[in-house]
């Protein structure tokens, strides 16, 4: 009978440690913004309670060996609209494509959002207000086509950008969530990974820049939890219970 009642537990054990790694290279952050340009209060605070980022490589359209940055202005906000988006990254990504108006609409792509790989300029206003200054890498923007103040990121709308993830020289293998994780948690430097946006069409007239905060217990929103991860680790964990209550059974039985 014990043996038994080990064995259940065992198999709980093995299923909670599965469970874990097999999402160890698979998952889904949202992270916040912070201004760089501090312009107008009021505009800064739009952005910082409008604009996110979910980073994940779990939707459509991102397959295997890339990962997706999903840029996002809240439902029913203030007015406000994002026309550039620009990537400080260190040797993770390669730039694949959109998820727009006119790129891939069937994935998912906003009618009012129409974005170009690319930029005129690829330096994000007031950028060198971050620590250490925000330095786009070469050809990873996404600007929005004209007039940005209507095919930016409006309330409500969202704008992904996909890219192929480059092969970790170490292992050949391509990079991973979680190297993308570690990237972000790191932020600027070499190795490093910020997402920088620029917002317009506030009611001021004016404009803000903002970097993203880092995923974990400094940054906002942080690491948003799987409900089939929390579930399945749910199920080990009744599986632990119910040991521990078996084997108090059976030792008051003896």
């Amino acid at each position: 009978m014990r043996r038994k009642l080990k064995l259940t537990a065992g198999l709980a054990i093995m299923a909670v440690i599965w469970i874990g790694a097999s999402r160890a290279d698979a998952g889904m952050i949202t992270l916040g913004f912070e201004s760089v340009t501090n312009n107008n209060a009021g505009d800064v605070a739009i952005g910082e309670s409008q604009f996110s980022v979910t980073v994940t490589d779990e939707i459509a359209g991102v397959g295997a060996g890339q990962i997706g940055f999903v840029v996002s202005n809240a439902s029913g906000g203030e007015d406000s609209a994002i026309e550039l988006v620009l990537f400080d990254d260190g040797t993770l990504l390669g730039i694949s494509t959109l998820i727009d108006a006119d790129d891939n609409f069937a994935l998912g792509g906003d009618a009012g959002v129409d974005f170009t790989i690319g930029s005129p300029s690829e330096n994000l206003p007031g950028g060198e207000n971050a620590s250490p200054s925000f330095q786009t890498t070469a050809g990873f923007a996404a600007d929005a086509d004209p007039p940005p103040s209507k095919l930016g990121i409006n309330p409500g709308e969202s704008l992904t950008i996909i890219f192929n993830l480059k092969d970790d020289p170490n292992t050949l293998m391509p990079y991973t969530f979680s190297d993308i994780e570690a990237a972000l948690i790191q932020g600027g430097g070499v190795g490093g990974l910020r997402i920088g946006i620029h917002a317009i069409a506030y009611e001021s007239g004016g404009s803000e820049s903002f970097v993203n905060t880092p995923p974990g217990p400094s940054g906002s929103p942080g690491v948003v939890p799987e409900p089939s991860s929390i579930a399945l680790m749910a199920i080990g964990m009744v599986g632990l219970a119910g040991y521990g209550w078996r084997r108090r059974k059976t030792r008051a039985a003896a």
